[in-house]
């Protein structure tokens, strides 16, 4: 089966487009989004002329087998995060004013203060409000398990995250219950792409790869035009070719 993967789109529609376009002249049986549909900040991006959320999703909607929900979704909608207990998340939160948010927060959980008003309607939002923190793709040769992020905090709601190959551990246990080879996830747009094993974490540019038969998670690259190089992951799991592909 060959997979188109994206992720953090954060309402950039024109890259959305044009990310669409170049999937749609390959030979894909599944386009999967990571989540971050939304989520807008003016010192991040510079697309604000053109940026819509309601376009995003109608096209996920359209063309998207599977869409996932992202940090920036769950505030845009209210929903709070999957395992919230084990990052230690207040089920208070959206009744607790900002000024105790940043009080007591601002270093562990992101806040959204700065983000732009988003052009969702009440149908967008039931959309977003129903996404799955997680999904399983069961394929012939393997079964992928679809985040937006690593596990416990699998909605991306921590501010800070360590790169070394220990952060991972927790996810690769949960992998391992949930009896799936390759972990596909995004939040940290990253140039290029990420191949986490059980003993090594390394970056990659945009480019082909070939994984090896081995628990694995990729970390995609983001749509959203900033200061990182744009991509998105096309995988093949019969090959275990992983080509990274460069807006």
């Amino acid at each position: 089966m060959r997979i188109a993967v994206i992720s953090d789109i954060h309402e950039d529609i024109m890259n959305l487009r044009k990310t669409l376009d170049q999937i749609f002249q390959l030979d894909t049986d599944k386009i999967i989004c990571l989540g971050d549909i939304v989520g807008f900040e003016n010192k991040h991006y510079k697309f604000r002329e053109t940026k819509s959320a309601q376009k995003c999703v109608h096209l996920l909607k359209e063309h998207s087998d599977i869409v996932t929900a992202g940090n920036h979704d769950l505030a845009a909608t209210e929903r709070l995060p999957c395992f919230m207990k084990k990052i230690g998340f207040p089920e208070k939160w959206n009744t607790i004013s900002m000024d105790e948010k940043e009080k007591t927060y601002k270093n562990k959980f992101f806040l959204y203060k700065d983000e732009t008003e988003n052009d969702l309607n009440e149908s967008d939002k039931e959309f977003i409000k129903n996404l799955p923190s997680w999904k399983i793709l069961e394929t012939d040769a393997m079964n992928m398990l679809i985040s937006h992020f690593i596990y416990p905090d699998i909605n991306g709601n921590l501010t800070t995250f360590n790169t070394g190959k220990k952060s991972f551990y927790k996810h690769f246990e949960w992998m391992e219950k949930l009896d799936v080879n390759i972990s596909f996830v995004g939040h940290t747009h990253i140039e290029g792409v990420g191949i986490v094993r059980k003993n090594s974490f390394k970056t990659h540019d945009f480019g082909i790869y070939s994984l090896k038969a081995e628990p694995q998670i990729i970390l995609c690259p983001s749509i959203a035009k900033g200061k990182f190089k744009n991509g998105f992951v096309l995988f093949d799991s019969n090959n275990m070719k992983l080509e990274v592909i460069s807006l």
